[in-house]
């Protein structure tokens, strides 16, 4: 459940040479420069919610990245492009408080090779503080337009790695080069309890001792160079060591600590440390910190909550006839039939020895347990709202696709909608120290605007637009689920294996199909990036013929891909179109449950 990106990389080793050749016209797609755009865009009748809770109607002005005008009687400037939003409504541009969007994937991590695993370097333990996601971050990733598409128009980033990788920033996720779009440079400093690779530390509590340690050295640090700045005599300068630099204005509380801590155990770990350390903590992408819920309260900790649920236990639908719409003929057929399929179960269950029995017993306990477990996650955020813990949402490890779903389940489990959207806007802002300008929709703050058909929070809602910088976005018709006969989705729902042969090797990994009614879902990913799945979009089943396309990214080279593919019962076969590179043939067979 991890938000990884997705790449076919086969499919781009054996056009690498056609590449060169392609550059130009994909550069120009993926350009750094901003886009051509009016400058000024008069957006009439809309219902604006310009902060939770707080809504009217009228019209928004953008204006040079800005927003320049917000009421009900203001008049479009001539040189306005004027948009009738038909009563849509118009949201702050959404806020990702701890995001790794718009970084490239790291190369897997060879086992290191040190002389002394013990006391390895700083960079093969992960011990990074120095560096910036500033000098990582990569305007041109596909993955900054997924999360535009769902409304985000800034993210705090931060780098990726072990147990500290370093600084982050917070950027625009708008089109620009980077130095246009970061919004503050050294924002904050990253930490995990997440150990080295076969090195030291190896354990949770190896980063606890070590961090104490780079903490303590810090500190005495901070302290040498003040006596030192205020008078050198007799004093050496100080040799200058960047890890321990760097954690300078951690000990001197000039930079918070985003530290990760998704189960109630490392959320109290986390707070042990601070309150040993006394450094500024943010609680960040926390998955189960219920348990904790009055520690974090009485300690006043800045609060970030993931987005990522476990998956929703589907219930089956039984469907039943409304006893006040039955004969009294159907009613007594209705009950004799009730009575027989309860006495067949009863006979059923006779017939099972002791062992089966009590395995029966354990897994319908192990059900109970897993439903409410489920229930807790998504009931998370419900109850801090309750206990008057006030937090924001991180996506760092939600796939931007799931967000929507799953601020839809927070709901369902009791969160109100306004603090969910001061979740993602107005707690957002206030968390990053940036609500002067972005969080609501405010004369003078930056244009960044979500707007949707309906209510956000609505289940049929639909983005139409998106703002960033005053940038305008068009959203494409959602075109992930494909419509099929009914119940022709039931045969083909699981996961299936494939491989696509290209010339010199094979390319194999994973196809998900999921049929919601008449919906089909439609998931690939590859042996390279196993459970890290992209969806297929324009999805169609007809005849036992399956077609679906796919956009997949190489270090920000997009290819589209177009499947057309062939099912006879549990095999499938067909050919995997790669735009102008040609087309490969490809097989695959239903994986048993």
């Amino acid at each position: 459940m991890r938000n990884k990106r997705f790449a076919l990389h086969g499919l781009f080793v054996v056009t690498t040479m056609l590449i060169t050749s392609w550059t130009t016209n994909l550069q120009a797609q993926n350009s750094n420069n901003p886009k051509e755009v009016t400058a000024t865009y008069f957006l009439q009748n809309a219902n604006i919610v310009a902060s939770p809770g707080q809504s009217s109607f009228g019209s928004v002005l953008v204006k040079d990245g800005l927003i320049a005008q917000v009421g009900a009687n203001i008049q479009a400037p001539y040189d306005a492009q004027v948009i009738d939003m038909d009563s849509m409504y118009i949201y702050a541009g959404f806020i990702d408080a701890l995001s790794h969007v718009g970084l490239k994937k790291k190369d897997k991590e060879d086992r290191p090779k040190v002389k002394n695993p013990g006391n390895p370097p700083n960079a093969v333990a992960g011990i990074t503080p120095e560096h910036s996601v500033y000098d990582d971050y990569a305007p041109e990733e596909s993955s900054i337009k997924k999360l535009r598409e769902q409304g985000y128009g800034i993210a705090h980033v931060v780098p990726q790695g072990r147990m500290l990788p370093g600084m982050g920033a917070i950027f625009s996720l708008g089109e620009g080069n980077v130095a246009e779009l970061v919004i503050q440079k050294e924002a904050s400093m990253f930490s995990q309890l997440k150990s080295a690779n076969r090195v030291a530390p190896g354990t949770t509590i190896g980063v606890m001792a070590k961090y104490r340690d780079i903490y303590r050295n810090a500190a005495a640090t901070s302290e040498y160079n003040s006596k030192y700045n205020t008078n050198p005599a007799g004093m050496r300068r100080a040799q200058p060591e960047p890890a321990i630099e760097s954690f300078v204005p951690v000990v001197n509380k000039q930079l918070s600590v985003y530290f990760i801590a998704n189960s109630a155990l490392d959320v109290s770990r986390v707070i042990a440390l601070q309150e040993e350390l006394g450094f500024k903590l943010v609680l960040s992408d926390v998955e189960q910190g219920w348990p904790m819920a009055t520690k974090i309260s009485s300690g006043g900790y800045p609060l970030l909550l993931s987005m990522d649920l476990p998956d929703a236990i589907k219930e089956e639908k039984k469907e039943e006839k409304d006893d006040s719409k039955m004969t009294d003929e159907e009613k007594k057929k209705a009950a004799e039939v009730k009575e027989k399929a309860e006495k067949k179960k009863k006979k059923e269950e006779s017939k099972l020895s002791v062992l089966e029995k009590a395995n029966k017993k354990a897994k319908m306990e192990r059900e109970v347990r897993k439903k409410k477990s489920i229930q807790e996650y998504e009931g998370q955020a419900a109850m801090m709202e309750k206990k008057g813990i006030k937090f924001a949402f991180t996506g760092i490890s939600t796939k931007p696709g799931d967000i929507r779903k799953n601020l839809k389940r927070m709901i369902d489990a009791g969160l109100s909608e306004k603090t969910a959207l001061a979740a993602l806007t107005t707690n957002a802002a206030d968390q990053l120290g940036i609500s002067k300008i972005a969080g609501t929709i405010t004369k003078g703050k930056l244009a960044n605007l979500v707007i949707t058909d309906k209510p956000y929070f609505e289940e049929k809602s639909t983005i139409r637009y998106v703002f960033v910088d005053g940038q305008m976005s068009e959203m494409k018709k959602d075109e992930k689920k494909g419509k099929v006969a009914k119940g022709a989705g039931a045969a083909l729902a699981g996961e299936w294996n494939y491989s696509i042969e290209i010339p010199g090797q094979t390319q194999s990994g994973t196809i998900k199909i999921t049929a919601d009614g008449d919906d089909l879902l439609v998931e690939v990913d590859s042996a390279d990036e196993a459970g890290d799945y992209e969806d297929g979009t324009s999805v169609a089943f007809t005849d036992n013929k399956l077609t679906f396309d796919m956009s997949v990214d190489n270090d920000g080279f997009q290819m589209e891909l177009s499947w057309d593919i062939d099912i006879e019962g549990d095999t499938m076969k067909g050919m995997v179109k790669a735009g102008q590179f040609g087309s490969f043939p490809m097989e695959g067979s239903k994986i048993p449950k």
